[in-house]
C-alpha cells in the first residue's frame, strides 16, 4: 500500500504569529542556522485521508485549509509505503483528534529553540508542531531523533521535512 500525506506550514499576520516568528528568527540567529527555506512558519497542520487537521486553541481539530492564503503556506508531500507504519500513523492521527492544545508546549519549543534547554512537556498536551511531530514519527519519519515533540517548533520541523518531502502546490492537495 502507498499513502501520501501533506504537511502544511503557514505563517500569519496577527500578533500571536508575529510573536512566534520573532522567537523562531531569534533562535535561528543564536544557533547560526535556519530551516534553509527562506520561509519562517509559525504554524503547521497535516492533510491525511483528505482531512486537514491542526492543533489550535480549541485542540487538535479539523479545519479548512482554504482559510490560509496560498502565499502564506508551504506544503510538503510525504509518501509512506510500509503497511505497519501506515496503520501506526493513522492510529496516532486519530488518537490526537480532540486532544488539548497546550500553551506550555509553546514555552518548551521556545526554550529549546533559543537555549537548547528541554522543559518537560505535559503528557497528552502539545501544540501544533508537537502534534504533527507525533504523527510523523508514527508514520516512520525521523523528526529530530529523540528530541521531545513539545520542543519541536514549526521552523525546526520544516527544516527536517524540507529534506525528506516534496514541495507541493496547494492545487495538488486533495481536501
Amino acid at each position: 500500500m502507498i499513502k501520501d500525506i501533506y504537511v502544511v506550514y503557514t505563517h500569519g499576520t496577527g500578533w500571536f504569529s508575529k510573536s512566534i516568528e520573532v522567537v523562531e528568527e531569534l533562535g535561528d540567529l543564536i544557533k547560526g542556522s535556519s530551516n534553509g527555506t527562506n520561509f519562517i512558519p509559525t504554524h503547521v497542520g497535516l492533510v491525511d485521508n483528505g482531512l486537514f487537521q491542526e492543533a489550535i486553541t480549541s485542540g487538535f481539530v479539523g479545519e479548512n485549509i482554504k482559510r490560509y492564503s496560498p502565499e502564506n503556506i508551504r506544503i510538503y508531500k510525504l509518501t509512506i509505503t510500509d503497511d505497519a507504519l501506515i496503520k501506526a500513523g493513522d492510529a496516532k492521527f486519530k488518537e490526537l483528534l480532540g486532544t488539548d492544545y497546550s500553551p506550555h508546549a509553546l514555552l518548551c519549543g521556545a526554550a529549546y529553540m533559543l537555549f537548547g534547554k528541554e522543559i518537560p512537556g505535559i503528557p497528552g498536551q502539545n501544540d501544533c508542531s508537537g502534534d504533527i511531530t507525533e504523527v510523523l514519527r508514527a508514520f516512520g519519519f525521523d523528526i529530530a531523533g529523540d528530541v521531545p515533540s513539545a520542543d519541536i517548533s514549526p521552523d525546526y520541523q520544516m527544516g527536517i521535512v524540507d529534506k525528506i518531502g516534496v514541495l507541493t502546490p496547494l492545487a495538488d492537495v486533495v481536501v
